[in-house]
C-alpha cells in the first residue's frame, strides 16, 4: 500500500523535472567514475617498486662489472618501472569520466592579462581529470634520470670509488623518482573523451601576444577576448586573441590580433568604426601577406597598403609580431587623422614610430 503511494510521488517529480527542461530529461554532462581500484593498483605498484629496489640493491655487488647484469637493472628495470607508472595513470585516466556531449551556447568576455593568467593556471586545476597538459618534462625527465642511474655507478667503478657507498641508495632514489615521474606525465598527458570540448586552446599563445605587443608605441588599452560557455556548472572556452586600443582614440577603432603559436601572430585586424559621416574601414593582415589589405565600409573590393613604418625587413612574418602591430598602429592613426578630427597625440604615437604624417 505504501509503494503504491508513493509511486504517484515519483511520477511527479518525475514529470516536473522533464517540464522544467522542455521536455528532455537531462544528463549530467560529465559523470566521474571512482578512483579506487586505480589508488590500489597504484599502492601495490608502488610496493612492487621497494620490492625490485632492495633486491637489486641486497643482490647486485655495485663494485663489480656484468653487462649483461648491469644492462638488465640500468635498462630493463627502469623502462619497466617507467613503463608501469605511465600505463596506471593512461589506463585510470582514459576510463575515469562519462561524458556527455552538449551543444555549448557561447558569448564573448573580455580579460585583463593578469586575469586571463590566472584563468589559465585554474582552469588546467578545476579540470585536471578531463584535460590533458603534456608538457615535454613529462617525457624527458625519466630518460634523464635512468641515464643518471647509469651512469653515477659506473663511475664510482670505473673513474672514482669515492660514492660507491651512495649508489645503493641512490639506485632506490633513482627508480622511485622514475617511477613518480611516470605516473604523473602518464595522468597529466593523457585526454579524455572530453578533452576536445574542454581544452584551453591557445591561452598561453595569446598571452605572449599581448605582452608583446603592449608594449607598442601608442598602446594605451590590451585585452584578451575569449568566446565563453557555461553548463551545469561546467565552463569551456574558444577563439581567444588580443584587442588593442590606440591611445586618444579607443572608442572608435581597435586592432584585434590571433596567434597559433608561441612568440608569433597569425593574423590581425584593424578597424576603424562607422560614424554619422563615414563608413567602417578594415584592414586585413594574414601570414602569407606582405601588406595590409584595406576594406572601406561593405563592399568588396579591396587593395593592400604600403607599411608605413621604416624597415630593413620588406615582407611581414609571423615571428614580426613587433613590426607587424607598430604598422597596424601607423596605418590606423594614418587614415584616422585623414578621415576624422585631427589629435596632437597621435601625431607624437607616429613621430615615436618613425612615420612621417604626409605617408597618408
Amino acid at each position: 500500500m505504501c509503494n503504491m503511494m508513493i509511486l504517484p510521488t515519483r511520477l511527479k517529480v518525475v514529470g516536473l523535472a522533464v517540464w522544467l527542461y522542455g521536455g528532455v530529461m537531462m544528463e549530467d554532462l560529465v559523470q566521474y567514475r571512482p578512483l579506487t581500484r586505480y589508488y590500489l593498483f597504484l599502492l601495490f605498484s608502488f610496493l612492487l617498486v621497494q620490492i625490485i629496489g632492495l633486491s637489486v640493491v641486497i643482490g647486485y655487488d655495485f663494485s663489480t662489472f656484468d653487462l649483461s647484469l648491469y644492462l638488465f637493472i640500468g635498462v630493463c628495470i627502469p623502462f619497466f618501472l617507467s613503463f608501469l607508472g605511465y600505463y596506471l595513470s593512461w589506463r585510470a585516466k582514459r576510463t575515469n569520466i562519462e561524458y556527455h556531449p552538449f551543444k555549448w551556447k557561447f558569448e564573448t568576455i573580455p580579460l585583463r592579462l593578469e586575469d586571463a593568467g590566472r584563468l589559465s593556471r585554474a582552469y588546467r586545476k578545476k579540470y585536471g581529470r578531463i584535460v590533458a597538459v603534456p608538457y615535454l618534462w613529462y617525457y624527458y625527465t625519466p630518460i634523464i634520470l635512468t641515464i643518471i642511474l647509469i651512469i653515477f655507478p659506473f663511475y664510482t667503478i670505473f673513474v672514482d670509488s669515492t660514492f660507491r657507498s651512495f649508489v645503493p641508495l641512490s639506485y632506490i632514489l633513482l627508480t622511485n623518482l622514475i617511477f613518480t615521474v611516470s605516473v604523473l606525465g602518464g595522468w597529466r598527458s593523457t585526454s579524455t573523451e572530453a578533452s576536445h570540448d574542454f581544452r584551453l586552446p591557445l591561452l598561453h599563445e595569446t598571452l605572449k601576444l599581448a605582452h608583446t605587443q603592449s608594449k607598442v608605441e601608442g598602446i594605451s588599452h590590451v585585452r584578451i577576448v575569449l568566446e565563453k560557455a557555461e553548463h551545469q556548472g561546467y565552463v569551456v572556452y574558444r577563439n581567444p586573441r588580443v584587442v588593442i586600443r590606440v591611445s586618444g582614440i579607443e572608442k572608435g577603432s581597435y586592432i584585434e590580433s590571433w596567434t597559433e603559436e608561441f612568440g608569433s601572430v597569425d593574423k590581425m585586424m584593424i578597424r576603424i568604426l562607422e560614424s554619422d559621416e563615414r563608413p567602417e574601414v578594415v584592414w586585413w593582415w594574414q601570414n602569407l601577406d606582405r601588406w595590409f589589405r584595406k576594406y572601406i565600409g561593405e563592399s568588396d573590393e579591396s587593395y593592400y597598403v604600403k607599411n608605413p613604418v621604416p624597415s630593413n625587413i620588406e615582407e611581414l612574418g609571423v615571428k614580426d609580431v613587433r613590426l607587424v602591430t607598430q604598422n597596424a598602429v601607423a596605418i590606423l592613426i594614418l587614415e584616422w587623422l585623414k578621415v576624422r578630427e585631427p589629435h596632437e597625440h597621435l601625431l607624437e604615437i607616429l613621430d615615436a614610430l618613425g612615420v612621417e604624417p604626409q605617408s597618408s
